[in-house]
């Protein structure tokens, strides 16, 4: 966009990448759906009201001398026009026809938007000899060679790569530490398998940034975790990366996958939303009439999923009802959730499939016990719905885990087992939770990350003794890291920093289990117990136990603050802690950033290009998440 035509706005924003701006403010980052302004003219007024109001006289300047210079240039433009004709020169005619070199920088410049384009909307190689395409470059710019499928090839995977590539490098070296995501895909049209690992680092500004380091081609015979060893270390090793930096490795809960990461020899847990998805396999299971529901279910989405007529059928009820038109939605084993999506779409539509299925056979009819028993389980689906999408957003850390889970053993705690008509579901869910998540605690990892986290601290610990133990180990942790004690010795009695306000923060909008969370957290605000200082003949380590003491008795903060940005803002007063956090607010609670990457390469396997190989898939893969979070500076 030229400066004399962009908005007024940009003056507060700077643009990230196509869909997103971060204010220059407060440095929140927005969404700019449409890529219109309206979010970020929205949050001038809600959180910048002086800079607002400069906006709007601003912009009002602007429209008053817009308005002024039209009027003088339509009272001019019929002397103008002509004589601005004639003072186009012949040689301005031959340039503006005359062919660029092929290695000039204006040529090279189209050369690398027209890649990033196919890279990044998931094109075929192939777009750039269609005709629509060949003819709009001919028409926007005629002096420009428009090169071949095989040249954009070559410098999609060649040149591109190689640039993004030397990016990433720099900036993994600068990663205190890291951990990582892994999973893999298959595409059953073109036989590939790739296995996936996407990286997640803090930087020292603690600006959270997941990379993807690899979809590697693994087509071998068998998924073995040997196999899957091998490519792993293969990866690392390409990327310089030594095991000592790995904090952590977050795969699902196959066994392959569990022995390949093994082998590695780094740190290891389970997916958190896997964990939840099989608790609740486990529960829908543990009550004949719920699974004859369920099925009931099922067979009802299926047959409107495979018929038309039927939609349209079911359709014209609800329009007739004067409803809201919706489609039932089919329950899919690789969704999470999707039993629960499918039984709270029915309970939507009830009336409307009552009404199909009284006139006509092809769908099961389900009773009122039914019907009850599809309302009462789908109430107490939701708040795992809830969590399970809280923990595969894309700025959660493994601090979340603890909490989250605690307060959904609440929810489920609280329901009645006895219930005539899903009671064993119930107490089957109560048993498989606890089974699944009781020794979190009891990892370092998922409590220290906790303790670490301001919205959290030790409140959600059922056993106290684990906060001494994670002080004793952040002690260890700052104490082997004398440069750091020395560079940030100011130590709590910095000056203090506002922060137990929300406003002051930008807020990730949480919806799940918010009543029950808050409810929770209300018994107090502070932790309750004082740390005693005991006389250590080292002052580096009194100095670390005096900053957490501090930290401990501080007012813990609101639940939609974000814990990096608290840290950022508390810089002078902790920053003997930053290492703690660069280590352990890294880790993602679940293996989705894998499995998102991986719906990108279901876009890249289209049918009009099945036949791409899996080195090229992996490239374009790497490029399309890559050159977006390097705000396309490379």
């Amino acid at each position: 966009m030229s400066k004399s035509n962009a908005s007024e706005i940009w003056t507060y924003f700077t643009l990230c990448d196509a869909e997103k701006a971060k204010c220059k403010l407060c440095n929140i980052e927005y969404s700019r759906k449409g890529r219109t302004t309206t979010a970020m003219r929205n949050h001038l007024k809600a959180m910048h009201k002086t800079e607002f109001s400069e906006l709007q006289k601003c912009e009002k300047r602007k429209y008053d001398y817009d308005a002024s210079k039209t009027l003088q240039l339509a009272s001019s433009s019929h002397q103008s026009t002509k004589s601005d004709m004639k003072q186009i020169s012949l040689q301005e005619c031959i340039d503006k026809t005359k062919q660029w070199d092929n290695k000039s920088l204006k040529s090279l410049a189209v050369d690398k938007s027209i890649s990033e384009m196919v890279a990044l909307e998931d094109l075929p190689f192939s777009f750039v000899e269609s005709v629509g395409f060949v003819r709009l470059m001919k028409h926007l710019c005629p002096s420009y060679n428009l090169k071949s499928r095989q040249y954009f090839t070559s410098f999609i995977c060649d040149e591109l790569y190689g640039k993004v590539s030397q990016k990433i490098l720099e900036l993994l070296k600068s990663f205190e530490k890291l951990s990582f995501t892994s999973d893999i895909w298959s595409n059953t049209c073109s036989g590939v398998a790739l296995l996936s690992l996407t990286c997640h680092g803090i930087t020292e500004e603690f600006e959270r940034k997941m990379i993807v380091l690899k979809a590697e081609v693994f087509n071998e015979s068998r998924h073995t975790g040997e196999n899957i060893a091998y490519k792993l270390e293969e990866i690392l090793s390409q990327w310089e990366i030594p095991k000592e930096k790995v904090k952590c490795v977050v795969r699902d809960e196959g066994a392959n996958m569990k022995k390949g990461v093994n082998l590695l020899n780094v740190k290891h847990i389970d997916c958190a939303a896997h964990k939840i998805q099989n608790v609740l396999k486990e529960g829908m299971k543990a009550q004949e009439t719920v699974t004859a529901a369920i099925t009931k279910c099922k067979k009802i989405a299926t047959h409107f999923h495979h018929s038309t007529s039927a939609q349209d059928e079911l359709a014209n009820i609800q329009k007739r009802l004067l409803q809201k038109t919706l489609k039932i939605k089919q329950e899919c084993t690789t969704r999470w959730n999707s039993t629960f999506h499918m039984l709270e779409r029915i309970l939507q539509v009830k009336e409307s499939v009552c009404i199909y299925a009284s006139t006509n056979n092809k769908i099961p009819l389900l009773t009122s016990e039914e019907w009850m028993i599809i309302e009462k389980l789908s109430g107490v689906l939701r708040p795992f719905d809830e969590l399970t999408k809280e923990l595969s957003s894309a700025d959660v850390s493994i601090s979340s885990v603890i909490p989250l889970v605690a307060t959904l053993e609440k929810i489920v705690g609280d329901l009645d087992a006895t219930d005539e008509y899903i009671g064993d579901t119930i107490a089957v869910l109560k048993d498989e939770l606890i089974h699944k998540f009781s020794g979190l605690e009891n990892d370092f990892l998922y409590a220290t990350a906790t303790f670490i986290d301001p919205r959290y601290k030790s409140k959600f610990f059922k056993n106290m003794a684990i906060k001494e133990r994670i002080i004793e180990h952040i002690l260890d942790l700052v104490g082997d890291n004398p440069t750091d004690v020395s560079a940030n010795s100011r130590g709590p009695n910095a000056k203090r920093v506002r922060v137990n306000e929300t406003e002051d923060f930008p807020t990730n909008k949480r919806v799940f289990l918010k009543d029950t969370m808050n409810l929770l957290m209300e018994a107090s605000d502070s932790e309750e117990e004082d740390i005693p200082l005991v006389a250590f003949q080292n002052p580096v380590q009194l100095l670390i136990r005096k900053t957490v003491t501090e930290y401990v008795m501080e007012k813990r903060v609101a639940n939609d603050v974000d814990p990096l940005t608290w840290w950022k803002v508390n810089k002078e007063r902790y920053g003997l802690l930053f290492p703690v956090v660069r280590h352990y607010l890294v880790t993602p609670p679940t293996s989705v950033p894998s499995e998102r990457m991986f719906s990108g390469a279901g876009l890249i396997y289209t049918p009009h290009r099945n036949r791409l190989d899996g080195d090229k898939a992996s490239k374009l893969l790497f490029l399309k998440f890559n050159i977006p979070l390097l705000k396309f500076h490379y």
